[in-house]
């Protein structure tokens, strides 16, 4: 019975570090979602001129579900708040601002906005895929190595 006990402990300490791997992992996603939405955007409002509820109701689909999620609460419902696991707060403000400011210029304007949100976004991107590169696996590892010294403590 101890060893199973002690076994499910070890387990549940490898799980969590594939959780916070996922998280790492998840805030890449959705920042490379971003900029896919972000060149979307210019050429939608390039070419089509439409404006941007109307582009995000048609191209909604395209996204993965975490972005997709934030897209619908902010653009469709209007909840006007970026929410998600994910993302740090720092991040939640930043795409909060981002979306704050898209679809209130005329059109050179909303193109040079959008194209020197997508630059920072990119940035942030590179950070976050170096994170991910960082913290994913090394998360993972740890867990198992504490998951199996656990283990071996507590026998």
């Amino acid at each position: 019975m101890k060893i199973f006990i002690l076994s499910i402990i070890a387990l549940s300490v490898f799980y969590l570090g594939y959780l916070i791997s996922l998280f790492f992992l998840k805030q890449y996603q959705i920042y490379n979602e971003l900029v896919k939405f972000c060149e979307l955007l210019i050429n939608q409002i390039k070419f089509s001129k439409n404006p941007v509820k109307k582009i995000v109701s048609e191209n909604i689909n395209a996204f993965n579900s975490d972005l997709k999620s934030i897209l619908n609460d902010y653009f469709i419902n209007e909840n006007k708040k970026v929410k998600s696991v994910y993302l740090l707060n720092s991040d939640e403000e930043q795409i909060l601002n981002f979306f704050n400011s898209v679809g209130k210029l005329d059109l050179n304007g909303e193109i040079c906005n959008i194209e020197n949100n997508k630059a920072v976004l990119n940035l942030k991107l590179k950070e976050k895929e170096q994170n991910n590169l960082k913290y994913g696996p090394l998360s993972k590892k740890l867990g198992a190595l504490l998951g199996i010294l656990l283990f071996i403590i507590f026998v």
